[in-house]
């Protein structure tokens, strides 16, 4: 009695947009998770229910919604998910319906949508909304492990299937659903992300979603699916329709959408479903009849909505011009260093082009030197054989043909062929010798045209380190150097840049 006591209040403070302290979302996750943890992937609902679409935050919405439909017990209710995120009131609005659900666990069924994620929910809303109204993120994790926990469909009189987004080329049977292991995140592929993010369009078998998970699906998967499965349609929400509801298909799908004026969109409606004794039929709200009160109550949602973007454009405001601030210190500290590291390293780069210049006028000089020794050898080795040679062979002719015995093969002969054997190994080590100046002067050459590339490389990153040097924190219209390509930083560090420039 005691803990119903409570719960009532908790359910009353609720309803007045107040929040629940973090110890008492606590208790109610608790027992919340007791009671999700038996229902099935596909819960088994009984007519007469009212079926609602989306409602992401919308706190006084959801209100209304209730004002229309019937309180909770006396009205029987199936949330399809999406009950935060984008909304200003995603908090009160999903521990209001966990409250009723941990209250009335008979009369009102929660199913989960794609926004019922930890990942989603860090990007749309809920997650800051957790933060700036509990101080922390307890409660934004007490709230996710309970996603882990809701149904992913259900079943109303085993004729009406009922799911946040669509089919599964995954999934034929209502069977393959209950099979799935939900107590997890909603995983980015596969027939638990299909059910909570595939969307119906006009055409046969399966398409790409453009939403980046899930599925198209056309008319004839529904009409096998239905029939696989006999059952008379399918209601689902997801998706945004202008009128609150439509239908799909010959009236085999049904979009409900319970969330108006979504993201300020001012002309568009909500609607439920309501289901009596089969009888199905989609009902938009009756046209507002504002009293003073309600006058009131709207004025001080507005209010309160404005008050909380205010809050959060300051919020806002502050971070961003201190991390301006801290941006522009960490800034100026960085460049004072980096302009001294780029200023050595001009210096090094300098003094390694002038070493490179030095080398390469040595080279020059050394292959001038190299070439005149060449040609000199040439012209001994062409005087050798026009002149020495060709006279001491012209003797040799001319005393072979000598008559008499006593005249071959004299003294005067042999020393003109050892003449001739001298000559010729003066020939030998000469073109030797010019063989090694040709090979001196093509390494030269070589080492020439490394070091002009070399040269070429220091001569550009001078370049870039002078125009680095003269940036500053407000320089305009910072790009690549002229000539140059990006380095990657996962492929040279630092150290190799500065070896390679300074080499």
């Amino acid at each position: 009695m005691t803990d119903n006591s409570d719960l009532d209040r908790q359910i009353e403070q609720l309803k007045r947009c107040e929040i629940i302290k973090e110890a008492e979302v606590k208790a109610l996750c608790a027992k919340a998770r007791e009671i999700l943890v038996e229902e099935s992937n596909v819960q088994r609902v009984d007519s007469p229910v009212t079926v609602c679409g989306d409602i992401h935050g919308q706190f006084y919405d959801l209100k209304e919604l209730f004002k229309v439909g019937g309180d909770v017990p006396e009205t029987n209710y199936l949330f399809m998910g999406d009950f935060v995120d984008r909304g200003f009131y995603s908090v009160e609005t999903f521990l209001l319906l966990l409250a009723l659900k941990v209250r009335y666990p008979d009369r009102i069924t929660l199913i989960r949508g794609n926004h019922e994620s930890r990942q989603i929910t860090q990007v749309y809303g809920f997650y800051d909304e957790c933060l700036r109204k509990y101080g922390s993120i307890t409660v934004w994790r007490y709230c996710t492990e309970i996603f882990d926990y809701l149904s992913l469909s259900a079943i109303i009189d085993g004729k009406i299937f009922c799911v946040h987004g669509g089919l599964s080329p995954s999934i034929q049977t209502l069977d393959q659903i209950r099979t799935i292991d939900r107590k997890q995140e909603v995983p980015h592929d596969g027939p638990m992300c299909d059910l909570l993010w595939s969307d119906p369009e006009d055409t046969q078998g399966w398409g790409v979603s453009p939403r980046g998970a899930g599925y198209l699906f056309g008319s004839d998967v529904v009409a096998q699916f239905n029939s696989s499965n006999d059952i008379e349609m399918i209601c689902r929400a997801h998706q945004l329709v202008m009128e609150g509801y439509k239908w799909h298909f010959n009236e085999t799908v049904l979009t409900v959408w319970s969330a108006p004026n979504y993201c300020y969109r001012y002309l568009l409606k909500m609607a439920y479903l309501g289901l009596v004794n089969e009888n199905v039929e989609a009902i938009p709200p009756p046209p507002a009849k504002y009293t003073l009160e309600d006058w009131y109550f709207d004025i001080r949602q507005k209010y309160r909505c404005t008050e909380d973007q205010q809050q959060l454009a300051d919020r806002v405001l502050s971070e961003s011009e201190r991390l301006r601030d801290e941006t522009t210190e960490s800034s100026q500290k960085n460049k004072k260093e980096v302009d001294h590291r780029i200023n050595e390293k001009i210096k090094d780069i300098e003094f390694f082009k002038k070493e490179v210049e030095r080398e390469r006028k040595e080279c020059v000089l050394e292959v001038e030197a190299l070439t005149a020794y060449k040609n000199r050898i040439i012209q001994a080795l062409q005087a050798l054989s026009e002149n020495a040679l060709k006279q001491c062979r012209k003797c040799i002719v001319l005393r072979e043909g000598r008559l008499g015995i006593d005249l071959c093969q004299d003294d005067v002969e042999r020393e003109l062929k050892k003449e001739i054997e001298v000559i010729q190994g003066a020939q030998a080590l000469l073109q030797r010798t010019m063989e090694q100046a040709n090979e001196q002067i093509r390494r030269l050459r070589s080492t020439i045209y490394f070091l002009d590339r070399d040269h070429e490389d220091k001569t550009r990153a001078l370049k870039i380190d002078q125009y680095n040097q003269s940036l500053t924190n407000n320089s305009m219209a910072l790009s690549i150097y002229e000539g140059t390509q990006p380095l990657d930083p996962a492929t040279i560090t630092y150290e190799e840049y500065v070896d390679f420039t300074c080499k």
